[in-house]
């Protein structure tokens, strides 16, 4: 997972969030954490000054994305290793492509984190 942090075990600790019940499924104190809606579902990524910003729309889109970009990684490794930069270039399109596949809203923001990740790969992370 692209992301810094403890990641946590059931049972999972409660933050309120904009007035909403959550579950913090991973943290990295005073930076961030990840946290699941109780009641909708949907996985947010708290900046250091705890605002929400949409991660997935649900912790099964979390996990298929997660595994996009663990292939997006792989790829980009052995395209480092003698290809052009037009691979990953090619690399990324193909990890936007899919994330927006598996989860549309998740990146209808550039500065959301899976826009982010994808750009990540354009700067050699």
């Amino acid at each position: 997972m692209p992301v810094e942090g403890e990641w946590k075990r059931p049972p999972f600790p409660d933050r309120v969030v904009n007035g909403r019940a959550t579950a913090v499924i991973c943290e990295d104190p005073g930076l961030s954490a990840i946290v699941v809606d109780r009641e909708d579902g949907r996985v947010l990524q708290l900046d250091p000054d705890e605002r929400p910003w949409m991660m997935n729309s649900s912790v099964g889109q979390l996990v298929a994305c997660a595994r996009a970009y663990q292939r997006a990684l792989r790829a980009a490794f052995l395209a480092e290793s003698g290809e052009s930069d037009d691979a990953i270039d090619e690399i990324v399109e193909r990890l936007r492509a899919e994330i927006a596949g598996i989860d549309a809203p998740s990146i209808e923001n550039e500065n959301w984190i899976w826009p982010l990740i994808a750009d990540e790969f354009l700067t050699g992370m």
